[in-house]
């Protein structure tokens, strides 16, 4: 070990074995231990000359490490000694591509330990599918909303000629191939935003009306039977609900919906019918699988999956059952927010 007295070789040997980086920091903010990994990471962001102890040991870290790090150490140094609890820190190396995961933990009274692990290539293909899910919001995207303005116009100008109905038919079918190309994009786009959304107490009739306001439900009779609730949610619950509304309006067959809350407890359920065909037994489990579609006019396979993955993501689940009107019936549980 590099060196602190009393600690034996076979401990050096261990650390000096091990992928990720291993250090120790002592209350006077000096370098009391480095393994061999954690030197050559300093060198290699250029922070020392070589991997060598003698540039880090007894050393400050105020010698190596800039004044802004500095900032940051000594704040987690005093947090983990205080609460006695491990904290969690990515780093970006300022030399090069390389990223870090610092586990600053608790040695003794007075020494932290922190394991540094690699994670450079989790954050490349972070970085990747950023640029993949950029490309796809935005530069095809563009491409499929002008295709569909050009098959407007098509159909504009094919309207007063002599086409046989086959003709006709392929248009309509190239424009909805267009349509549920960006309804997929759209989808896509909401589960990435929703990763890392905030999750607070929001109020559910708010959702539930805004989740029916944008459907478009002509013809349709909807029965509202719905508490005022707060409700444990980030914002895309109003997309949920929304899916699971359109569901019904497109797919059901049914002229009729019911959306009605109950109190269980911890959990508040809403139940949102239809006095459609209803969901078979056998197809209830596949209706949350990626890409699972019943039919020729089954969507994207998306709309679902989606919710499963909304409502998940808040504590909640969903279900599938029969409907009192006939059709499905789609049962959400929502975690309830504590009343002051």
């Amino acid at each position: 070990m590099k060196k602190k007295a009393g600690e034996g070789t076979m401990l050096e040997e261990i650390f000096d074995s091990v992928e990720d980086s291993v250090y120790v920091i002592d209350d006077e903010m000096k370098y009391v231990f480095a393994n061999r990994e954690h030197l050559e990471r300093l060198s290699e962001d250029g922070k020392i000359p070589d991997p060598e102890e003698d540039y880090v040991l007894d050393k400050g870290l105020g010698d190596i490490h800039s004044e802004k790090e500095m900032e940051d150490l000594i704040e987690i140094f005093e947090r983990v000694l205080e609460d006695r609890e491990s904290v969690q820190k990515e780093y970006s190396f300022r030399s090069k591509e390389k990223w870090s995961l610092r586990t600053y933990n608790p040695l003794d009274s007075d020494r932290v330990v922190v394991f540094s692990k690699d994670i450079t290539e989790r954050k490349r293909a972070e970085k990747k599918t950023e640029l993949l899910h950029s490309l796809i919001r935005h530069d095809v995207k563009n491409k499929i909303q002008i295709s569909n303005g050009y098959h407007e116009l098509l159909k504009e100008e094919i309207g007063d000629m002599e086409f046989s109905e086959e003709v006709r038919e392929y248009v309509e079918r190239a424009q909805e191939a267009l349509c549920e190309a960006e309804d997929v994009i759209n989808k896509v786009r909401t589960m990435h935003e929703a990763e890392g959304e905030e999750i607070r107490q929001r109020s559910l009739e708010y959702i539930l009306r805004a989740s029916f306001d944008r459907a478009l439900m002509d013809n349709w009779d909807v029965e509202y039977r719905v508490q005022d609730e707060e409700i444990y949610a980030g914002e895309f619950l109003e997309e949920a609900f929304h899916n699971i509304i359109q569901n019904s309006v497109k797919h059901s067959g049914g002229e009729r919906i019911r959306v009605s809350t109950e109190d269980m407890g911890d959990e508040l359920l809403v139940s949102l019918e239809d006095d459609g065909r209803g969901i078979p037994c056998d197809e209830r489990e596949k209706i949350f699988e990626e890409g699972y579609r019943n039919g020729e006019n089954g969507g994207t396979g998306l709309g679902m999956y989606l919710v499963d993955n909304i409502v998940s993501a808040y504590s909640g689940r969903v279900e599938v059952g029969d409907s009192e009107l006939g059709g499905a019936r789609i049962e959400v549980y929502l975690k309830k927010a504590e009343k002051d």
